[in-house]
């Protein structure tokens, strides 16, 4: 059952400056310098109870969105933190949920992932534009790169060969990469390959293996 509790839901805005200092030696050292820039509150009632949230997503706008996995639902924001609308519901079909996840946002149109079965496809006010269904087994993370394609974070077993699975924007299967970390049992595996997806400017792929840390970079071809 789910609680009626309030939940209150924190998000910072966070502002990353990257120095490179040149040293004598020649050599090149990054140093990271994080700024909190401002704080806000998305406080819960009957519009924003949050009930075990996803993903966070900002448009150019600053509007925020966020995904409510426990209610079904995708919440908006304006950036002050002031409620604007939500969409979705409980269901399998199209602009329906079962647990909406993780979101992003590709050419002012929001994508929006449901745990382990497909991602759909919204205009910024949230009505339904398209979407496809992942098959073959649980997937755990996505993400886009700078030309819209997609990219699904597999919830590997010892017979899948790759965890990683590139779609083009209407979900036709491009690629698929990045070999699973081997385990002599099946339980062994899926925890040694729990992975975690992000991609930079250059549209490098960098897959993170939560439970040994380890990163694995490829290029947008797949290449390691």
């Amino acid at each position: 059952m789910k609680s009626n509790k309030n939940t209150t839901f924190y998000l910072c805005l966070i502002i990353l400056f990257i120095n490179i200092l040149h040293l004598p030696s020649c050599k090149k050292e990054a140093k990271l310098s994080i700024k909190l820039e401002k704080k806000f509150l998305l406080e819960g009632d009957r519009k924003t109870n949050f009930y075990d949230p996803g993903g966070v997503a900002v448009d150019k706008d600053g509007n925020i969105y966020v995904a409510d996995s426990g209610n079904q639902r995708v919440v908006k924001f304006n950036s002050r933190g002031e409620f604007i609308t939500n969409f979705g519901r409980k269901g399998q079909g199209p602009g329906e949920f079962l647990s909406p996840w993780q979101i992003a946002i590709y050419d002012n149109e929001l994508y929006v992932y449901d745990w382990g079965r497909n991602i759909q496809k919204f205009n910024l006010d949230g009505q339904y534009i398209s979407g496809f269904t992942l098959r073959g087994g649980t997937f755990l993370d996505f993400n886009i790169d700078s030309k819209g394609n997609i990219y699904v974070g597999r919830w590997t077993s010892i017979k899948e060969r790759f965890l990683v699975e590139k779609f083009s924007n209407d979900g036709k299967i491009i690629k698929r990469f990045c070999e699973p970390v081997e385990a002599p049992t099946r339980p062994l595996t899926l925890i040694l390959n729990n992975i975690k997806l992000c991609i930079d400017t250059q549209d490098n792929i960098y897959v993170g293996f939560r439970y040994i840390n380890k990163i694995r970079k490829y290029n947008s071809r797949g290449e390691f």
